[in-house]
């Protein structure tokens, strides 16, 4: 997702909008392992937090990026106002990457519509780079939770009913309001909990990253500082 030497404008910027983030998504985990539904009521104020955070970070970062010629905000912006206009389009174009692939998948009954909606809004802070790593990520995430879990199962039960306990009691949407509560064994299939630790996971690169590339730079500018009379 970089065009440009960093992500976050600023550190405390970065690290806010990684703990929004985050409580965004942990509140989506516990409701989806609870009752395999993530609702609207979620996941519309996560796209639109989303968003402002978007083209705030690109408005912010076209200020930093002003008079540089390294980098831009997305694809073009050197500028504070053009640099909110590249935010919103990382944004749209991370919206549109998570949602064209996750409706395939939806519509392949791999993911449920609640996944659909919570990795497009997803897309809309991270843009589509950042997005489709996160993505990636699960995978190995979902084979570690996987595997733990039917570790304890087959400690816990036996190895035949711990298989009969994992297949899928509920595929292809989500659960509906008033039909019957999901088998505490079904939590497997509550995808929002790999993205949230993939999540978390993908995004220290960049906060960490920022760090590091803004150290040089702040020790050159004291060095400057203290030559001058």
């Amino acid at each position: 997702m970089y065009n440009g030497p960093l992500f976050y404008p600023d550190p405390i910027f970065g690290w806010i909008s990684y703990a929004v983030l985050l409580g965004f998504l942990a509140v989506a985990t516990y409701t989806d392992v609870r009752t395999l539904v993530i609702p609207k009521t979620l996941t519309l104020p996560m796209l639109g937090v989303g968003l402002i955070f978007s083209v705030v970070r690109g408005f912010w970062m076209g200020s930093v990026l002003e008079g540089s010629s390294e980098g831009v905000v997305w694809h073009f912006a050197r500028s504070p106002w053009l640099g909110m206009l590249d935010g919103f389009l990382c944004a749209l174009e991370g919206f549109l990457a998570a949602f064209i692939l996750f409706f395939v998948l939806w519509r392949l009954r791999v993911k449920r519509g609640g996944d659909v909606k919570l990795v497009a809004a997803l897309g809309v802070w991270l843009g589509p780079v950042l997005v489709m790593l996160v993505v990636l990520a699960t995978i190995p995430v979902l084979l570690l939770l996987g595997t733990a879990l039917m570790i304890r199962k087959v400690m816990r039960r036996g190895a035949k009913r711990a298989m009969f306990d994992m297949k899928p009691r509920a595929q292809g949407g989500n659960v509906k309001k008033g039909k019957a509560t999901p088998q505490r064994s079904e939590i497997w299939l509550a995808y929002s909990l790999p993205v949230a630790i993939a999540t978390a996971l993908v995004l220290l690169y960049p906060l960490l990253h920022d760090q590091e590339h803004r150290a040089p730079a702040k020790a050159q500018a004291s060095e400057q500082a203290s030559v001058q009379p």
